[in-house]
């Protein structure tokens, strides 16, 4: 198949992006960064190890690259991203910056 009759393949719902980064990942054997919860899912059942920003952001509050997690977190949300109320005072607390 070329490619882009596999990218033509996965469901429509998905947009380009997505499944184009799915497919790169499959054919790369890479662990695919995806916060899209429909691309999650697809990702899941194709067997793909992903993870979302939120991991991203965790990680680099771990090894000390970030200090403050709620700015960058408000960002995320101002430019599009959709953290839920609880999701996001859950997080803040698993970084040590609980929501006063």
């Amino acid at each position: 198949m070329r490619h882009r009759e596999l990218v033509d393949a996965f469901p429509q719902y998905l947009h380009l992006g997505e499944r184009e980064a799915i497919l790169l990942a499959e054919e790369m054997n890479a662990e695919l960064l995806i916060d899209d919860r429909a691309a999650r899912i697809v990702a899941h059942t194709r067997g793909l190890a992903h993870f979302g920003s939120l991991r991203v952001l965790k990680h680099g509050k771990e090894l000390g690259l970030v200090n403050h997690v709620r700015p960058v977190l408000d960002d995320l949300i101002l430019s599009g991203s959709y953290i839920g109320k609880n999701l996001y005072v859950e997080f803040l607390r698993q970084v040590g910056q609980a929501v006063e």
